[in-house]
Formats: structure tokens, sequence, C-alpha cells
């Protein structure tokens, strides 16, 4: 009986196992969005920069980037009006899309660059000297 039973889990798991891989086969790929990765980058790099060379706080840090990637977070914004459908019926809803994109990548790269200040900070610190 523990034998039919063990091999029903194993024949249930490979079941779901192969659904699962065939989903993401049939999904499409996602292109990636150079204007919002650039976004994403330019924190990094403001992160990785300052994380060690200054006493500022990792909010401070943040703050900085958002500032030095201003360039790039305009170009997103830009950008939005490419990925947001504009008919004339909707055009308020069109431009709520996409103030609530930039909003929302504004606030990804700005805890990123908060993460990314401290996990700098902390294996500085593992590390030592």
């Amino acid at each position: 009986m523990t034998t039919i039973r063990i091999s029903l889990i194993t024949l249930l798991a490979a079941l779901l196992a192969s659904a699962a891989c065939a989903a993401v086969e049939s999904a499409p790929a996602a292109a990636p969005d150079t204007y919002a990765k650039a976004v994403l980058d330019c924190h990094a790099a403001y992160a990785h920069r300052y994380a060690k060379a200054s006493s500022a706080t990792p909010s401070e840090i943040a703050d900085g980037a958002d500032a030095a990637c201003w360039d790039a977070m305009t170009a997103y914004e830009r950008h939005t009006a490419d990925l947001v459908p504009n008919a004339d019926n909707l055009a308020g809803l069109a431009k709520d899309k996409r103030v609530e994109m930039v909003r929302e990548l504004s606030r990804h790269a700005h805890v990123l660059t908060i993460d990314t200040v401290i996990r700098e900070t902390a294996n500085g610190a593992l590390l030592g000297p």
C-alpha cells in the first residue's frame, strides 16, 4: 500500500511539473524594457559607487540616486507613451496608467538603491577591511 501511495505521489508531482513546464514554454518571452533597465542600472551603479565612499545613510544615497538618474527616469517617462495606447476617448486613463508606471518604477528604483547600499555595507563588514 505504501508503494502505491508513493507511486501516486510521484506521478502527481511529475504531472504538475510537466504542466508547469508547458505553461512556461507556451508563455511568450517578455522583451526587456531598456528604458526601465537604464533607470535601475543607474540607481544600482550610484549605490555601488557611494555605499562605502560616504557617510550618508542608505535613504540619503537613494535620494541622491533619484537626482543623479533624473535623465534616465525622464527618458522612461517619455517612453511610457509607447507602452500605453492612447485612444482619444481614453486619454485620461492612458495618462493615469503612465503616471502609475513611472511612480512604480521610481519606487522600485529607490528601494533597490537602499537595498544595494545595505548589502554593500554588510558585505564590507562581513569581509572586513
